[in-house]
């Protein structure tokens, strides 16, 4: 009889583990063959399927938070799922849409003067994608990307520019111990943040290395609304049909298995024939709204995901109160310019110089997202008058329009003439 020793990789030598191999083979390729791109040597192997259980997620958080071995497979895995809901959907696209898609422009510093070649080199997929990562990683924790390959360029200012990025795949990334590892049960991989590799790999990261995202609150709220909906779903069966009671005038097995066919088929077929000492009863319920326990429970979980998500809930769900919907607007305007000012003091900060290191002329240059012009409040008074007055002295006031502060004098279709 032959038995057959299994090793874990861990314990074995380093030039006979996998990940170790993984890594090499990367390496040589890297310097031998120039491929840069990370995502093609990723071996790609969903190694979990969560159950949507309370417990369960709860034990992902506590694997994700340990401090000796952190690893985020098996909680990324409930986020996954938590995006297969309808409203968390709903409400995770809208956070980030109303942010990406604002109008935006680069200005010389210190000024209100847009430069529209510097403009223009922004006006790309690849950035757009950029800005998109940047705002999902307040939902998924720490993100990281590469910027592929320089191609030449048809634009002014440059002579190559980027025109495509990549997500690098989150359960391939370990932000606490800075690896990316080519399998996730992989212990060791590329240092991304050694400069070695984050250089010539052109990788930039997001969000701090310890933050997991509010897709946990999602995913813990998507949980118990799944457990209403099974539980709703259970009352409709037993409850919501009328039940049909049939009082049998015999105790003959074959009779009575008679009589269970045919309840059995009435539900389908909608006749019966009795025997005359047969009596049949339909018992239907008398008590009412009993779903409202379920669907108020549901939609309570809506709202924690919305409060998480945008800091409100009357923009994704109808207000009876012209005045409540206003104050959910202002809200949700509040969280868009709040996103939109970490997004800028990114942007400034980490990508421009990093692309002025490829090329870009940025020097001295300020991203911007633009604040549309809107009324004077004085013209508006005045415009208030005349409609009171139509005769007064003057005719009215000339019509004008006052740039908010941090705003520009151009609208964004401007920048495309």
């Amino acid at each position: 009889m032959k038995f057959a020793l299994s090793i874990p990789d861990n314990w074995k030598p380093k030039f006979l583990r996998a990940d170790m191999n993984a890594v090499n083979t990367f390496q040589q390729d890297l310097k031998a063959k120039g491929k840069k791109r990370i995502s093609v040597n990723l071996s790609r192997q969903r190694t979990f399927v969560a159950s949507m259980r309370m417990d369960e997620l709860k034990t992902a958080i506590m694997i994700a938070e340990d401090k000796l071995r952190p690893r985020r497979e098996l909680l990324y895995e409930y986020y996954h799922q938590a995006l297969k809901d309808g409203h968390i959907i709903g409400e995770y696209e809208k956070a980030i849409n109303k942010v990406v898609g604002s109008p935006f422009a680069v200005f010389k510093t210190g000024t209100d003067d847009i430069d529209e070649v510097a403009t223009a080199l922004l006006q790309t997929q690849w950035f757009e994608d950029y800005r998109t990562y940047f705002e999902e990683a307040r939902f998924w924790g720490h993100s990281l990307v590469q910027f592929l390959d320089l191609v030449p360029s048809t634009k002014k200012g440059v002579s190559l520019e980027f025109n495509e990025i990549d997500l690098i795949e989150r359960e391939h990334v370990r932000p606490e111990d800075g690896l990316i590892v080519m399998h996730p049960s992989h212990e060791t991989g590329i240092p991304f943040r050694d400069d070695k590799f984050r250089k010539p790999l052109r990788l930039i990261e997001f969000g701090k290395k310890d933050n997991l995202g509010i897709l946990m609150v999602a995913a813990t709220e998507r949980i118990w609304k799944n457990a209403v909906r099974t539980d709703w779903a259970r009352h409709s069966e037993k409850f919501a049909m009328p039940m049909l009671a049939v009082k049998a005038a015999t105790s003959d097995p074959k009779e009575l298995d008679v009589l269970q066919k045919m309840c059995e088929e009435f539900g389908n077929n909608l006749w019966m024939i009795l025997d005359p000492e047969d009596e049949v009863d339909l018992k239907e319920p008398t008590f009412k709204d009993s779903y409202q326990i379920y669907k108020e429970k549901a939609l309570f979980c809506n709202d924690e995901i919305s409060k998480a998500f945008t800091w409100q809930t009357g923009t994704s769900d109808e207000k009876a109160f012209v005045g409540s919907s206003e104050v959910h607007e202002r809200v949700l305007d509040a969280y868009v310019e709040a996103r939109k000012r970490k997004q800028t003091y990114h942007i400034n900060d980490i990508l421009f110089p990093f692309l002025i290191e490829h090329g870009y002329p940025l020097a001295e240059r300020q991203f911007r997202y633009i604040v549309m012009d809107e009324s004077d409040p004085d013209q508006e008074e005045a415009e208030d008058q005349d409609k009171k007055d139509p005769k007064g002295s003057g005719g009215g006031r000339a019509k004008k329009s006052a740039p908010r502060r941090g705003g520009a004098r151009r609208s964004p279709t401007d920048l495309l003439k």
